[in-house]
């Protein structure tokens, strides 16, 4: 499961919200590839499919979050710190893939 992040609110309403505008800020892919599934799309970054997965352990766990946007940005922050220290185990172990971004 992806986290939708329409789901809360109506679209409008949700994107004037405090949580919706900080993830829009710390995070435009998930927007952007939000849209993309939203169109039938496959989503394009690895942050939106690691933040998908985590959010769905959270649901896991907690079914009430959800309609959160707390959660989905903390999720999407966890998911930001996986996949850097992932690069950075890879980029340690000397096997640094051709299209790897070291930040």
């Amino acid at each position: 499961m992806t986290p939708h992040l329409d789901q809360q609110t109506p679209q409008q309403e949700q994107q004037h919200s405090p949580i919706y505008l900080k993830v829009a800020q710390e995070f435009p892919e998930l927007i952007e590839d939000n849209e993309r599934v939203t169109r039938g799309e496959k989503p394009q970054t690895e942050v939106f499919k690691r933040t998908g997965r985590i959010f769905s352990e959270a649901l896991g766990l907690d079914p009430s979050l959800e309609n959160s946007l707390g959660a989905v940005l903390l999720a999407a922050r966890l998911a930001s710190m996986q996949l850097a220290d992932e690069r950075r185990l890879t980029f340690h172990q000397g096997t640094v893939p051709a299209r790897t971004v070291i930040q």
